[in-house]
């Protein structure tokens, strides 16, 4: 049997995963009382720009990329620019017990994170492997969010990478007015519940709309249940789903999200 071309770079991550004595502890989900930290960061052809809210304080850096990364693909540099802001806000002490919420408007970024690398760039892989080396080293957890560009524009990070501090988070503004994950489909769109309820015909029987407080005590019961879930909570109700699938498998599940 003969090993693929990347083999000997897994291993050799493998080796520096596992070099620990004892497996180390890992943070999946905090036990105590943690804080959330937020950071925007974008690229553009020429530049960068990130931005952490600490304590209600931005910290944000941005420049202008070396020859040789500039050479990059764009989500080279994307990813460059996401890892090396999270190792200096770690190197910078801000990150200690911490669940670090990163935006970014690259698909190709977040989708490399959380399936660990990327088959077809050798580079990208070692990014993202610097990531969760990072992670396994201290107390804080990694979440990636996907977000419009659009968005990225009117949170001012985007001027940020390039060198433009006139809009959005540069002004004072939070952060968290532009990113919209904690609310839920209903909130964000007072009709849509109107017309979802509908959908259902008299045979199916009762609807119930569920508050996050029903998520873990409601659906031990069979019915039928509408999840209005907010962007934060979408891995909490898949792990629920994953139970409750078992538990009352002839009850039906409308997620809106």
């Amino acid at each position: 049997m003969e090993g693929v071309p990347r083999l000997a770079k897994d291993v050799e991550a493998l080796s520096k995963l596992t070099q620990f004595e004892a497996p180390p502890k890992v943070v999946r989900r905090s036990k105590r009382t943690a804080s959330a930290k937020y950071m925007g960061r974008d690229a553009s052809g020429k530049g960068f720009g990130n931005a952490l809210i600490v304590d209600g304080v931005c910290h944000a850096e941005f420049g202008c990329w070396s020859g040789d990364v500039e050479a990059e693909d764009s989500n080279f540099e994307e990813l460059f620019n996401l890892v090396n802001a999270i190792e200096n806000a770690y190197h910078a002490e801000h990150l200690k017990a911490t669940e670090l919420f990163v935006f970014t408007d690259n698909t190709v970024a977040e989708g490399a994170y959380y399936n660990g690398g990327s088959n077809r760039n050798k580079k990208l892989n070692a990014l993202v492997f610097r990531l969760w080396d990072l992670q396994m080293t201290e107390d804080f957890m990694v979440h990636l969010f996907h977000i419009a560009g659009t968005r990225m524009i009117e949170c001012g990070i985007d001027g940020l990478s390039r060198g433009d501090e006139s809009e959005g988070i540069s002004l004072g503004e939070d952060l968290l007015n532009f990113i919209l994950i904690h609310l839920s489909p209903f909130e964000r769109s007072p009709r849509l519940l109107s017309w979802i309820i509908p959908w259902l015909d008299d045979g199916y029987g009762p609807l119930h709309v569920m508050k996050p407080e029903d998520w873990f005590t409601q659906t031990a019961e069979p019915g039928n249940y509408l999840w209005n879930v907010p962007l934060a909570g979408g891995a909490e109700v898949v792990e629920l789903l994953c139970g409750h699938k078992y538990r009352r498998p002839d009850s039906m599940h409308i997620f809106v999200i």
